[in-house]
């Protein structure tokens, strides 16, 4: 492919480059490019990333499998993510989009296809105050399970969860992705079980004194033990999981209320594992 030189003042010449090559590397005014030169020779290298992008088709009417499908895309770190669907509208998708994948907005491209694109770039040296910030929300859950409605918090939870993930897979020098990935798991799962107790108290009329205050203290203890690491919480941890799943198994109230309070303890308590198997890394 030639090029004529275009001279520019009394020394500089300029080229210009093919639009292609510019397109499929995301290429604007003011970005840079790397020039290596050789005896008679000249390479231009792109030095920007280029973007990751994922297209998906949902021939299924259900929410459920919509809603993985695009959020896992989000979480591997896609930069768009191109979604072929005739059951779902371009209103329905908006929502969603603001409702799960932060920084992201909706175009319509063509019928029953959208574009879904990053328009707030995600860095990740940014991944420790968000998760602060989840890490807050995920407080306030234990504290208002028994008297607030949580159920808006769960939903910020869960985009602050699909954040936090898409964080981590762009950060490509992360040696411990499993782990740090398992341990919002399980903090997103027993968070969504807290939603399902605290459905279940209004529905059977139930409060039990002993499991409240012991679900606080223990919530307690694993958000300590996660932003200041001590080996000493770990015990308390599993002495106090120990003690509500004993109080547990010889409950004789409602079962669909003990099951969910089971399951709640129990993601606490593998939370609790997870982190001190990411230390010890």
């Amino acid at each position: 492919m030639k090029r004529k030189l275009v001279q520019q003042g009394n020394n500089g010449f300029t080229i210009s480059l093919p639009k292609k090559w510019i397109v499929e590397n995301n290429l604007k005014k003011g970005d840079e490019v790397d020039l290596l030169t050789g005896d008679n020779s000249i390479s231009i290298k792109c030095t920007k990333d280029k973007k990751k992008i994922n297209t998906i088709s949902c021939n299924s009417d259900n929410e459920i499998i919509f809603r993985i499908k695009v959020a896992n895309s989000f979480r591997k770190g896609y930069d768009e993510i191109h979604v072929k669907t005739e059951h779902f509208s371009e209103q329905e998708i908006e929502e969603f989009t603001d409702k799960y994948l932060m920084g992201f907005e909706t175009i319509k491209i063509a019928d029953n296809s959208f574009k879904l694109e990053e328009t707030i770039i995600s860095h990740v040296e940014d991944i420790d105050k968000v998760i602060l910030k989840y890490v807050g929300l995920q407080k306030l859950i234990y504290s208002h399970i028994f008297n607030k409605d949580i159920s808006k918090l769960i939903e910020k939870i869960q985009k602050y969860d699909n954040l936090i993930k898409r964080l981590i897979s762009k950060n490509k020098n992360s040696q411990d992705i499993h782990y740090i990935w398992s341990i919002f798991s399980h903090f997103l799962f027993a968070s969504r079980e807290a939603l399902h107790l605290q459905r279940k108290i209004k529905k059977y009329s139930i409060r039990d004194e002993f499991f409240e205050s012991e679900i606080e203290k223990l919530s307690g203890l694993v958000f300590d033990f996660y932003l200041s690491y001590k080996e000493e919480t770990i015990n308390l941890i599993i002495e106090k999981c120990q003690e509500i799943f004993n109080y547990l198994n010889s409950y004789s109230g409602n079962n669909a209320y003990s099951n969910s309070a089971y399951t709640l303890t129990k993601h606490l308590y593998l939370v609790s594992n997870l982190i001190q198997g990411h230390h010890y890394e």
